[in-house]
């Protein structure tokens, strides 16, 4: 009578050690993967394949963060320092503010940006003040 053979178990002795293979997997290389040949491929190229979804998201997100950086850079320091959050979608741009104070101010420094948002980002059309004070994030 023969004993099973589990996968787990392949390629591996009596003893439960490496290296001495038993039953029917060492006539077959049963269990054995043989190594890829040329370059293996990343962990971003793998994600990519088994969830295409995935790509479009961090590219997206990406996009986000970029316009974010973006828009901070141009901000005098103080306000950018206010500005919790900076959020495309579907043509429209907003900027989120510490406090109604901050948004008030940021109103009027984002007039000055509109002609160049429209250089550098054309298919955002109108751009919103909001509040979001710190922490308060979902």
């Amino acid at each position: 009578m023969h004993k099973k053979i589990f996968p787990d178990k392949l390629g591996r002795g009596t003893s439960g050690r490496p290296g001495t293979i038993r039953g029917p997997a060492s006539h077959h290389n049963a269990g054995t993967v043989k190594p890829p040949r040329g370059q293996p491929d990343s962990v971003k190229d793998l994600l990519a394949r088994a969830a295409p979804g995935l790509a479009d998201i961090t590219r997206r997100l990406q996009e986000q963060q970029d316009i974010a950086a973006w828009t901070r850079a141009r901000l005098p320091p103080e306000l950018a320092a206010q500005v919790t959050e900076v959020l495309e979608k579907e043509g429209e741009l907003a900027v989120f503010a510490a406090s109604a104070a901050w948004a008030g101010r940021l109103r009027y420094a984002v007039e000055e940006l509109q002609a160049e948002l429209a250089t550098g980002y054309p298919h955002i059309k109108s751009v919103r003040i909001r509040i979001m004070p710190r922490g308060s994030k979902s």
